[in-house]
């Protein structure tokens, strides 16, 4: 009797898949409803690091397929990224955790905005060379998004600044790590904040932040194992 590979059980075919790379889990996702369900159910980790000018298009695609998705890493090697690829993904993938938007240069507060509402149970979210985003969109994600343990922010000058960290500090009380470098607006006023507000912050990243003192940084100083980076 010829066997079809449609109707390989889920278990094989998800263990087969684990040793191949996430561009050829994206394409067996196509290639029958079978597999697309299956993958869709078994599949909690993407990268699309291979992907450069056509990733907007291939999320976007994608998301309704892999919607069990708790980590996806959408890191750009070029000015791809469009905040239809992240509102697709905030659409359709609730249970996130873990998502990776670094040098995502064009992406807006428009993303911010569909995360806060579509993936409250983040953990961790690099924005680290978004520098279209603003202090509204940080705010966005820290009133809505309370896990939030990890948030990079470096190089995002316009969004990395007081308010921000204020509603970080009254909101995000899990936050453990915090990248600011180069967020020149940053003050000691902001920074005491969360000091004092998030007693499980261990580790800040204050490197070229030219409006912090040494008073900030002493509010810290209670902590256990605290590190800051330079």
């Amino acid at each position: 009797m010829e066997s079809n590979w449609k109707d390989l059980p889920t278990e094989l075919l998800v263990q087969i898949l684990s040793s191949v790379d996430d561009r050829t889990v994206i394409i067996a996702g196509n290639v029958c409803k079978g597999w697309r369900v299956a993958l869709s159910s078994s599949i909690s980790e993407l990268s699309f690091k291979w992907c450069s000018r056509n990733i907007s298009q291939l999320v976007q695609s994608i998301a309704p397929k892999f919607n069990k998705l708790q980590a996806c890493q959408l890191w750009s090697s070029g000015p791809y990224l469009k905040d239809e690829a992240v509102k697709a993904l905030a659409y359709h993938c609730h249970d996130l955790r873990d998502l990776d938007l670094s040098k995502g240069a064009l992406i807006t507060d428009a993303s911010l905005s569909a995360l806060a509402e579509g993936c409250r149970s983040l953990e961790k979210l690099n924005l680290s060379g978004c520098t279209k985003i603003s202090e509204q969109g940080v705010i966005f994600v820290a009133r809505h998004c309370n896990r939030l343990q990890n948030l990079n922010l470096c190089g995002c000058n316009r969004a990395g600044t007081d308010q921000a960290l204020l509603a970080l500090a009254e909101n995000c009380s899990a936050l453990q790590g915090l990248n600011l470098g180069w967020c020149e607006k940053v003050t000691d006023m902001g920074v005491s904040r969360l000091a004092s507000w998030c007693s499980d912050l261990r580790s800040i990243d204050l490197c070229g932040c030219v409006e912090i003192t040494g008073t900030s940084c002493c509010s810290f100083l209670p902590k256990n194992h605290m590190f800051f980076g330079s």
